[in-house]
């Protein structure tokens, strides 16, 4: 509802965001020129929208949940990645078909000795990206809530 419009605020610290995001998966800046960042009241997501908020008909919410929970301890949101993925050229983790069902059913996947990774991983197949993963003790494990697991038991 038109309420909950007063409620959205550009995120103050959206350079801060652009960077850690840059940095962390080797996106160009210049990718996210055209969209602005977004939170409402709470601040614990923060949404992407191309160009300004110029919304005036009836809205429950806006934009793209870009980035999950307090910045910068939070995450990426899985839909970002699937939605951006694709031109990260840092910290992606190509996983084989036989890889999908082990991580679906939250067990990890022993990755390859040489990966420098580090921090939260874009997790693909061929060019489908599947979501957030993280290296624990050597293994892979797919961030993902079950109704994006069942989701991606689709593929």
């Amino acid at each position: 509802m038109l309420q909950n419009l007063k409620n959205y605020y550009l995120f103050d610290r959206a350079e801060e965001l652009v960077t850690y995001i840059s940095t962390q998966y080797g996106w160009d800046e210049k990718l996210l020129n055209c969209y602005n960042f977004y939170t409402i009241n709470s601040g614990k997501i923060i949404f992407l929208l191309k160009g300004n908020l110029n919304i005036t008909g009836n809205i429950t919410q806006i934009g793209l949940p870009v980035y999950k929970g307090e910045f910068p301890r939070g995450y990426l949101s899985n839909t970002f990645l699937y939605r951006f993925g694709p031109y990260a050229t840092k910290n992606v983790i190509e996983i084989s078909e036989e890889d999908i069902q082990p991580l679906l059913n939250r067990e990890g996947i022993i990755i390859r000795d040489n990966y420098s990774g580090s921090g939260p991983q874009i997790v693909k197949i061929g060019h489908r990206i599947l979501g957030r993963g993280w290296i624990r003790n050597g293994q892979l494990y797919l961030d993902a809530s079950k109704i994006w697991r069942q989701n991606l038991l689709g593929l």
